[in-house]
């Protein structure tokens, strides 16, 4: 049913698909992405997308997409090289701007930007946390896919991602501003699980001795 607000415009419904686009099933959406606006099912029946229904697909890629899917959509696409890591710093590092942007938050109108970070760190522990990042992140990643067999495939930046959101509660424990040998034991702590944590028994005990081990001595057994 078409939902309405006080009255006035209906209310727009997003329909998100997110994940690997099928060859198989997108073809059974081409008359839903057309002006039809029709989904035939398997049974025969029909149903008719209402006029303030929107779908949305969030893939890694259209390999599997046909031309008639793909003429049917606005696509926006943005290429690891658009998002600028590194640039000006040495080294063009693709996953720079995803962690970058969450350690560097600030507060803008009473308002935390970007608007998913939960806190504003300090100058001094995202500088030392951004420096970690950038001079371990790529030996870790080509450890974890020379050495070890991942059982979950994800990217890169969901990993940091995670270790940012593991990071924040540890520091916030501690009492004023956290010490540089405190902030890399919580560093090495938070990628570790946020890399090995996809990884079986074995192997992590391969990514915490052939790789964590091997940078930080600090971490208690």
């Amino acid at each position: 049913k078409t939902r309405r607000q006080d009255g006035k415009k209906p209310l727009a419904v997003w329909l998100v698909c997110d994940g690997p686009v099928d060859a198989i099933w997108i073809e059974n959406l081409n008359t839903v992405l057309d002006d039809n606006k029709l989904l035939t099912l398997a049974s025969g029946d029909r149903l008719n997308m209402t006029d303030n229904m929107k779908v949305c697909f969030e893939p890694e890629n259209l390999n599997n997409a046909s031309p008639a899917t793909v003429s049917r959509a606005g696509i926006v696409f943005v290429s690891d090289a658009e998002l600028g890591g590194g640039i000006g710093r040495g080294e063009w590092k693709p996953w720079d701007p995803v962690i970058r942007s969450k350690l560097f938050a600030f507060r803008k109108d009473e308002r935390i930007v970007p608007v998913d970070c939960p806190t504003v760190l300090s100058k001094e522990v995202s500088e030392t946390l951004m420096g970690m990042y950038e001079k371990f992140v790529d030996p870790a990643i080509k450890f974890y896919n020379k050495e070890c067999t991942i059982l979950v495939q994800t990217g890169v930046s969901h990993q940091l991602i995670n270790s940012y959101f593991l990071l924040l509660p540890l520091i916030a424990e501690c009492e004023g501003i956290p010490s540089k040998s405190l902030l890399e034991k919580i560093f090495w702590f938070t990628l570790s699980w946020s890399f090995a944590g996809l990884l079986d028994t074995d192997d992590r005990d391969r990514f915490s001795d052939g790789f964590v081990r091997q940078h930080c001595k600090t971490i208690p057994e």
